[in-house]
C-alpha cells in the first residue's frame, strides 16, 4: 500500500465455529458472519473494512472451511474467489496458519504477513492501522514473530496470557517487549496473580511474520505440518487444491498454534495495543459492548422482563416474544428454531451442551 514502509499481506482467519454462541451461531453460520458487535455488519466485515485501511485489496485473503464458503461468498458476494485460502478440514490454528504461510510464500513473495482473526472487537480502526503497520515493520527488521498484547482489565480464565519481558526500542523507536512465555487460559489463582504482577498481557490472537520465519518455527517444533503444508504447496492456485491437500490434512495433529508453536518458540516480540479490543468469545462479553438497563440486564428483540436483574434476555426472532419473571443472573437467547436457556455462571460450559446437542440424532439438525 502506497505510503507504507513494508509490503503487507493480510489473513483473515474466518473458520471458527462459535460454539459458544448457540443457539444463533450455527455450523453453518458461525459467529464471524452474523452482526454480533454491530447493528449493520457482520463480524468478518468489520475486519475486512479494517484490514482494507491496511493493505492494498489484492493481498487481503480469508481463511476459511470449504463447507463456509457458501456462506461467506452470500455475505461478502464481490470478494474475490480467488483471494479465498480453502482450508480441507478444521485442524485449528497452527494448519490454518501455517496454511496461510505458505499460500502468502507462494502468491505474494517479499510481503510480511498479518494473521487477524474475525470474530474481534477492534476499534477505533485507525489506531489499528497505524500500530500494524509498525507491528510489520518490527517483523520485517527484526525476524520475528510479532504479536499485540491487551493490558487486562479483569481476572480472565477463557484468555490466553503473554508475559512481558526487557523492553526493546526499535528502529523507528517503538517499545516492543521480549515475550517470556505464552500462557494459555490459566486457572482462576493464576489467573489474579498475572493481574496483579503487571507484566502480563492477554493475547490478542493477532500475529505478523514473514512467512519463512513462521514456518521456521512450525519446522522446529511441529514438523509434521511443516513438510505436510511443505508438500502441498506446490499445488496451492490448483482449482482441485482442497481435495488434493485433504489427505495430508488429515494426518495432522488438531492443536492451536498456542500450544503448538508460541509456548515454544523464542523469538517473539510483544507491542501492547492502543486500541480497543474485546474477544467477544461468549454470550456475557456483549455487556460490554452494549448498554444495560436500570436493573443490569441486557435486552434485546422483543422482550418483556419483569423482577428479573443481572440477565441477557436476547430475541432474535422477530415474529415472537421473550417474557422473562422472577429471575437473576441468568442467559436468555431465541432464535427462529433454538432456545437456550442457562445460568450465566455456567456459560462456560456451553461447548459441553453443544457437543451433547451433537450426539443426539433428533436435536443434531439445530447445530
Amino acid at each position: 500500500m502506497k505510503g507504507w514502509a513494508v509490503e503487507i499481506s493480510i489473513v483473515i482467519m474466518a473458520g471458527g465455529r462459535g460454539e459458544r454462541f448457540w443457539p444463533r451461531s450455527r455450523n453453518e453460520l458461525p459467529k464471524q458472519f452474523l452482526r454480533v458487535t454491530s447493528e449493520t455488519k457482520t463480524m468478518v466485515e468489520e475486519t475486512l473494512d479494517r484490514a482494507y485501511l491496511c493493505a492494498d485489496p489484492e493481498n487481503v485473503f480469508i481463511s476459511l472451511r470449504e463447507d463456509l464458503l457458501p456462506a461467506a461468498r452470500r455475505i461478502l458476494p464481490s470478494f474475490p474467489l480467488d483471494q479465498y485460502i480453502i482450508e480441507p478440514l478444521g485442524r485449528d490454528t497452527a494448519a490454518a496458519m501455517g496454511l496461510a504461510s505458505v499460500f502468502i510464500e507462494r502468491r505474494r513473495p517479499g510481503t510480511v504477513l498479518a494473521i487477524l482473526p474475525s470474530d474481534q472487537l477492534v476499534a477505533p480502526a485507525a489506531v489499528f492501522a497505524e500500530e500494524l503497520k509498525t507491528a510489520c515493520r518490527v517483523a520485517r527488521d527484526y525476524d520475528c514473530i510479532v504479536t499485540f498484547g491487551i493490558k487486562p482489565e479483569r481476572i480472565e480464565t477463557e484468555f490466553g496470557y503473554i508475559e512481558l519481558g526487557e523492553v526493546i526500542h526499535t528502529k523507528d523507536s517503538a517499545s516492543a517487549f521480549e515475550v517470556r512465555r505464552f500462557t494459555e487460559k490459566p486457572d482462576r489463582p493464576t489467573a489474579e496473580k498475572y493481574l496483579k504482577a503487571g507484566n502480563f498481557c492477554w493475547n490478542s490472537g493477532m500475529f505478523v511474520w514473514k512467512p519463512a520465519v513462521f514456518l521456521g518455527e512450525l519446522e522446529k517444533f511441529l514438523p509434521g505440518h511443516y513438510h505436510g503444508l511443505r508438500e502441498i504447496q506446490e499445488f496451492a492456485d490448483d482449482p482441485d487444491f482442497s481435495l488434493k491437500a485433504l489427505p495430508v490434512f488429515e494426518k495432522f495433529e488438531k492443536i492451536s498454534v498456542d500450544y503448538g508453536v508460541m509456548e515454544k518458540a523464542k523469538n517473539i516480540l510483544c507491542l501492547r495495543a492502543g486500541f480497543r479490543w474485546d474477544d467477544v468469545g461468549h454470550w456475557t462479553a456483549l455487556e460490554r459492548v452494549y448498554p444495560k438497563d436500570k436493573d443490569a440486564n441486557l435486552l434485546k428483540g422483543p422482550v418483556m422482563v419483569s423482577d428479573t436483574k443481572n440477565s441477557l434476555v436476547l430475541n432474535y426472532d422477530e415474529n415472537s416474544a421473550v417474557a422473562v419473571m422472577g429471575l437473576k443472573d441468568v442467559i436468555v437467547v431465541k432464535t427462529p428454531d433454538g432456545v437456550l436457556v442457562c445460568d450465566r455462571r455456567s456459560e462456560d460450559d456451553l461447548k459441553k451442551l453443544v457437543k451433547l446437542i451433537a450426539s443426539d440424532g433428533d436435536l443434531k439438525k439445530f447445530l
